[in-house]
């Protein structure tokens, strides 16, 4: 299959899992290295169809502003799938936490999160009951304030489908965090975004 239409494939998946939407669209995107302008587009197109998928977004604009796009998305793709995220929940001992997977966070005057609204009636749940809430941040999940405000914009917007899907919460609503270092409390994060801003990211493109 051609790399762009490869990509329309990949573009289509909607409520794909993210890590088979970094590994296919790493793959996808490194067959376009000769094509400049397609790359451009492609990365674009990608993101506007995955307005919630913070490690599609991560790895797109990891690859645009690298040197050597090509070989900064091996790296990054390997990275995801080598992320310990899951390991480090198992060891935690938390067998009776609440467990939320984030689909993106952003430091916007405060650490905010982007997760399923069915995800917020179970922290309600939690809250009730006295449950631990265990927020997940996997590789790839923080976003820089540019690209955290942009995926705001389009997943909660009035003329999007996906507004009856996610919210954007405080991290505070959370006890602990598990990322890829480890456990922590929630109030002891300190945000630090995984990939530079990338404005010609968020520019329209089609495939």
């Amino acid at each position: 299959m051609h790399p762009i239409e490869y990509l329309r494939h990949v573009a289509r998946a909607s409520g794909a899992d993210p890590s088979m939407l970094v590994t296919e669209t790493a793959s996808a995107l490194s067959a376009m290295r000769l094509d400049q302008p397609g790359f451009v587009l492609a990365t674009r197109r990608i993101v506007d169809k995955h307005p919630t998928c913070a490690p599609l977004w991560w790895l797109c604009a990891g690859a645009l502003t690298a040197l050597d796009p090509v070989e900064r998305l091996r790296d990054l793709a390997r990275e995801f799938e080598r992320d310990p995220s899951a390991e480090n929940l198992m060891a935690s001992g938390h067998d009776d936490a609440l467990v939320v997977e984030a689909m993106a966070m952003g430091n916007d005057n405060s650490v905010e999160v982007l997760i399923g609204a069915s995800d917020v009636e179970d922290l309600e749940w939690a809250r009730e009951v006295g449950r631990t809430a265990i927020l997940v941040a996997r590789r790839g999940t923080r976003l820089p304030l540019e690209m955290w405000r942009e995926m705001k914009r389009r997943s909660t917007s009035t003329d999007n489908p996906w507004t009856l899907d996610v919210r954007v919460i405080s991290l505070a609503e959370f006890d602990m965090v598990v990322d890829p270092l480890g456990i922590h409390a929630a109030s002891d994060i300190v945000f630090s975004a995984e990939c530079a801003p990338c404005p010609e990211l968020l520019v329209g493109g089609g495939l």
